[in-house]
C-alpha cells in the first residue's frame, strides 16, 4: 500500500502546488515583507500599534466594527440608524466592506477589529503578489524565481505604499491580473469564463475601483489585440466555394474574423459580468444619486498637471508618496522597483519583441501618462468626479503595464548585448544625477543614494544573466533577494503606523456596560444618542449606537451641508461630527441621551438628568427630546438655509418645522471682564410651553 506521503505526491493538490511553486514563493516573500513592516512599526503582535491612519482610523475601522456587529446580531444590511441620523448601510457596504476578505472580521472580536484590518491589508498584498505572478506564468508560459520577484514588485509598488490604508481599493489591484489574463484568453482562445468571473468579483468587491478596471480593460483589449494580431486575422477560413457564395451568414463572418469574434465575446462578457452583479450595482447606483461621491462638474478648460521629467523621477525609490491633492508635490504613485526602471529602455532593444508590440506599449503608456496629467482624462477616470484627496487612484494599472514590460525584457535578456545593458544602467544613473542637480519636486538625498545603489546592483545582475559562466538560477535567486532588500531599505519609512490600540479600544467595555444600563432604563435600544467627545468621525459605528455623526463618501451631501449650517463640525460634503449642541438641536434630532466622556464639559442639570455613571462615561437623559422620527410642516421641503449664524438657522429650522419661532434669542453682553469687548453675545433658550 502507498504511504500517505506517496498518495499526496500523486494527488491533484500536490500537482497544483508543484505547478505553482513560484506563485506560492511570491506569496511567501510578500508575507516576509509584511512581517518586516509589522516589526519596524511595532504592529500587533510585535507591539501595541495598529495599522490605522487617517480615514482608516476615522471611517473604515468603525465601519468594519459595525459590519461585525450587524453580522453578529443578524441586523439588516439595508439601512442603518447608526451614523448620520440614519442612512443606507447598503451603500456603505458596497463602497467599503463588500470584499470577500471582509468576512475575516468574524474570526476576531469587536475589540480586535484593528488586528483584523491589518490581517486583511497584508493578505491582500500577498494575494496581489500571487495573482500577478500567476498572470506572468500563464501569459508568458514560463515561471522561475524572477516571476516571484516581479510578484513582490507589484504587491508593494508605490500604489500600495501610498494607499495601503484604503483597503477596499486593494481588491482591484488583487484581481486586475486575473481580469487581464481573462482578456488575453478571450483574444487567444475565445474563452470568456475567467474574464466574466474575475470582473464580476471585482465589481462586487468595490464598484468604484471596478469602474476604473473596466475602462482599463477596454484599452487593454485594444492594445493586446493589435500588438499580437492584425484586423484581418482569421480564426478559420471558409472553403473557396463558400467564399464565393452570398449565403454566408453574418454570424459566420463574425466567427471567422478573430477581431470581430473576440470583440463580440469581450463586449457580451462585460455586459454579462455586470448583469451577474446587478443586485449590488443597481442599489449602489440609486444611493449614489444623492451622495457626495458623484458631485462635481466637468472642467471647462484643459490643464496639464506635471511635466515628463518629474513624472519619470517618480519611478525612483524612497520617494514620499502622494496622498493629498493639495501641495507642491502631487504626482502619481508609480514606483515599482529600480529593476523596472533599468529594464524599460532595454525593452526596446529586445529582438524577439516585435516592432508592433513595442509601438503598442508606447501608445498605451503614453495614454496612461496623459491620463495622469490632463484634467479632462483625470476627471473621467475618477468617475466624472475630482477626488477631494488621494489622487491618481488608478496608478497601479500603469505599474502593471511597466512590470509586464520589464518581465518580458528580463526573460529575453540574452538577446541584448552587454554593452547596451551597461549603457542603460549608466543612462539611468546619469538621469538620477541630473534630476538631483535640477532639484526635481520629489527627489531627496536618500532617494538618490538608494536609487543609485540599486541601479548599479541590477545593472550588474542583468550583465551576469547574459553570461553562460554563471548559474542562471543562482542569479535569479539573488534578484529576488535584492528586490525584497530594496523594498525593506527604501520603503519601510514611507508607511505611517503610529496609533496605539490601547487608546483606540480603551473605553469600549466601559461604553458597552453603561449602554446596557441605559437600555434597561429606556426599555429598549431604539433611541438616538451622542457622545460629548468623539474619538473618530464615526463613533456611532465604532460603539454601535444610533447617532448623528458620520464620515462617508455615501453620506447625503445636502444633509451634510445642513448639519454644517446648524453648527456641527463638517466639510459640507461627506462628514459632520457632533459636539455638544443647543437643546433645540438635540431635541430636533431626537437625541434622547448624551454620554459625557469629556473632562471639559459640564452638563446643565435643568436640561439633562444623570442616570448612570462609570469610570469613562456619565449617561444623561435629555429632558427635552423628540422621538427618533417625527412629522413636520412641509415648509422645510423648499427651505434654503443661507444664513451664516447657526443659531439663526436653528431658529429658522424650528420655526419652519413647528410653526413656533424665536426659540433662541440673542443676549448682548455689555461688558466682559476678560476681553472688555462690548460686541460679545451669548445665546439662551426661551422655554416653550
Amino acid at each position: 500500500m502507498d504511504s500517505l506521503f506517496d498518495k499526496f505526491k500523486k494527488s491533484k493538490i500536490n500537482n497544483i502546488i508543484k505547478d505553482n511553486t513560484f506563485v506560492l514563493l511570491a506569496l511567501f516573500c510578500s508575507a516576509l515583507v509584511s512581517i518586516l513592516i509589522a516589526l519596524c512599526f511595532e504592529l500587533i503582535p510585535f507591539g501595541d500599534r495598529t495599522i490605522l491612519r487617517m480615514d482608516l482610523y476615522h471611517q473604515y475601522g468603525p465601519l468594519f466594527a459595525e459590519l461585525y456587529e450587524r453580522i453578529k446580531g443578524s441586523d439588516s444590511f439595508l439601512y442603518s440608524w447608526c451614523s448620520g441620523g440614519g442612512s443606507s448601510f447598503l451603500g456603505n457596504f458596497f463602497n467599503y466592506l463588500s470584499s470577500p476578505l471582509s468576512l475575516c472580521v468574524l474570526a476576531f472580536r469587536h475589540e480586535n477589529i484593528t488586528e483584523a484590518i491589518s490581517f486583511m491589508i497584508f493578505t491582500k498584498a500577498c494575494l496581489s503578489s500571487a495573482t500577478f505572478s500567476y498572470y506572468l506564468k500563464k501569459s508568458q508560459g514560463k515561471s522561475n524565481f524572477i516571476t516571484s520577484a516581479f510578484g513582490v514588485l507589484y504587491a508593494f509598488s508605490g500604489y500600495f505604499i501610498a494607499y495601503y490604508w484604503n483597503l477596499m481599493w486593494l481588491d482591484a489591484m488583487l484581481f486586475l491580473p486575473i481580469v487581464i489574463l481573462g482578456i488575453e484568453r478571450i483574444i487567444n482562445k475565445g474563452k470568456p469564463t475567467l474574464y466574466i468571473l474575475s470582473l464580476s468579483l471585482t465589481m462586487f468587491s468595490n464598484y468604484y475601483m471596478s469602474y476604473m478596471v473596466c475602462i482599463f480593460s477596454v484599452f487593454y483589449f485594444i492594445f493586446y489585440y493589435f500588438s499580437n494580431y492584425s484586423y484581418n486575422d482569421k480564426l478559420f477560413t471558409f472553403t473557396s466555394n463558400l467564399e464565393k457564395s452570398d449565403k454566408i451568414s453574418f454570424i459566420k463572418r463574425i466567427r471567422c474574423s478573430r477581431f470581430l469574434n473576440s470583440t463580440s465575446i469581450f463586449a457580451i462578457s462585460s455586459l454579462l459580468s455586470g448583469a451577474l452583479i446587478a443586485f449590488s450595482l443597481i442599489p449602489t447606483y440609486l444611493v449614489l444619486q444623492s451622495c457626495s461621491a458623484t458631485s462635481g462638474t466637468f472642467p471647462e478648460e484643459i490643464s496639464f498637471y506635471n511635466n515628463v521629467f518629474d513624472f519619470i523621477v517618480n519611478h525612483f525609490a524612497n520617494l514620499t508618496p502622494t496622498i493629498r491633492s493639495s501641495g507642491e508635490v502631487v504626482l502619481p504613485n508609480i514606483y515599482c522597483g529600480i529593476l523596472t526602471v533599468v529594464l524599460i529602455p532595454l525593452f526596446y532593444f529586445t529582438k524577439s519583441i516585435t516592432l508592433k508590440e513595442k509601438i503598442a506599449y508606447t501608445f498605451i503608456l503614453s495614454f496612461m501618462f496623459l491620463s495622469f496629467n490632463i484634467n479632462y482624462l483625470n476627471y473621467i477616470w475618477h468617475g466624472f468626479h475630482f477626488p477631494n484627496d488621494l489622487p491618481y487612484r488608478f496608478s497601479f494599472m500603469y505599474s502593471f503595464l511597466i512590470l509586464t514590460m520589464g518581465y518580458k525584457t528580463i526573460r529575453r535578456i540574452k538577446e541584448i548585448s552587454p554593452k547596451i545593458i551597461l549603457g542603460a544602467g549608466m543612462g539611468v544613473a546619469l538621469f538620477i544625477i541630473i534630476a538631483e542637480k535640477v532639484t526635481s519636486k520629489n527627489l531627496e538625498t536618500n532617494s538618490v543614494i538608494v536609487s543609485m545603489a540599486f541601479v548599479l546592483i541590477y545593472t550588474l545582475v542583468l550583465y551576469l544573466l547574459t553570461s553562460k559562466k554563471y548559474s542562471k538560477s543562482t542569479i535569479c535567486i539573488f534578484v529576488l533577494c535584492a528586490i525584497v532588500s530594496e523594498y525593506a531599505i527604501a520603503n519601510t519609512n514611507n508607511y505611517e503606523m503610529n496609533q496605539d490600540k490601547t487608546h483606540y479600544v480603551s473605553d469600549l467595555n466601559s461604553f458597552n456596560a453603561i449602554k446596557s444600563e441605559v437600555d434597561k432604563h429606556n426599555g429598549n435600544d431604539k433611541y438616538r444618542m451622542e457622545l460629548t467627545d468623539l474619538r473618530t468621525r464615526m463613533d456611532p459605528c465604532w460603539y454601535y449606537y444610533n447617532g448623528v455623526s458620520t464620515f462617508s463618501s455615501m453620506a447625503y451631501e445636502n444633509l451634510a451641508s445642513l448639519q454644517r449650517s446648524l453648527g456641527l463640525a463638517g466639510n459640507n460634503i461627506n462628514s459632520y461630527t457632533y459636539n455638544l449642541n443647543t437643546p433645540v438641536y438635540n431635541a430636533m434630532f431626537g437625541l434622547k441621551y448624551i454620554f459625557n466622556n469629556s473632562d471639559n464639559v459640564v452638563m446643565n442639570p435643568e436640561l439633562y438628568s444623570e442616570i448612570a455613571q462609570n469610570k469613562d462615561f456619565t449617561a444623561y437623559e435629555n429632558n427635552y427630546y423628540l422621538p427618533i422620527a417625527f412629522a413636520t410642516k412641509d415648509y422645510l421641503i423648499n427651505w434654503d438655509h443661507e444664513l451664516d449664524n447657526p443659531f439663526d438657522i436653528q431658529n429658522q429650522f424650528f420655526a419652519l418645522a413647528s410653526g413656533v419661532g424665536n426659540i433662541l434669542n440673542q443676549e448682548y453682553i455689555t461688558s466682559c471682564a476678560k476681553c472688555h469687548d462690548t460686541a460679545i453675545y451669548s445665546q439662551h433658550v426661551i422655554p416653550v410651553s
